[in-house]
């Protein structure tokens, strides 16, 4: 029969997982004579930044009957707000708030809103010190009047 525990880390170790975050950790159980468990699998979501495991963090974890384990989760329920290594998601995505982005943004296609009788419809404000979509410089390009005569940049 599994026991669930809580205990402290005593040591963060490898091997390391594909984006170099340890993957095991040894255990002082809170009920322990000061033997600390065999390493215990440190689950993807736990490790590394996202949930700043260390030495002396307080953790729930498991043990099973051939006493190999799983840590479950941080007692303080905190943790870091970054999740290791890239990231896919085959939904849609709803983001509430501000982004930051430090890096590249690629997007395969981009919908347009469709109308019925009449509303409005808002894809949302870029702010970009520099982008460029569709091979134009939205911070340098010129805009030309129906006419064909003067030009003007972005305001």
């Amino acid at each position: 029969m599994a026991d669930i525990q809580k205990g402290k880390i005593s040591k963060i170790e490898g091997p390391n997982d594909k984006n170099g975050n340890p993957t095991r950790a040894r255990v002082l159980p809170s009920t322990s004579d000061g033997a600390p468990t065999r390493p215990y699998t440190i689950p993807w979501w736990l490790r590394g930044p996202a949930a700043d495991l260390a030495a002396g963090v307080e953790v729930a974890f498991v043990t099973f009957e051939d006493l190999t384990g799983i840590i479950l989760a941080r007692m303080d329920g905190e943790g870091g707000a970054t999740i290791p290594g890239d990231l896919t998601l085959t939904g849609s995505v709803t983001v509430k708030g501000d982004s930051t982005v430090t890096g590249a943004i690629e997007a395969g296609s981009v919908e347009t809103p469709t109308l019925t009788n009449s509303g409005t419809a808002t894809l949302g404000t870029v702010t970009a010190t520099d982008c460029t979509v569709g091979g134009v410089n939205v911070k340098t390009h010129k805009h030309t009047d129906s006419m064909g005569g003067s030009t003007s940049t972005p305001s």
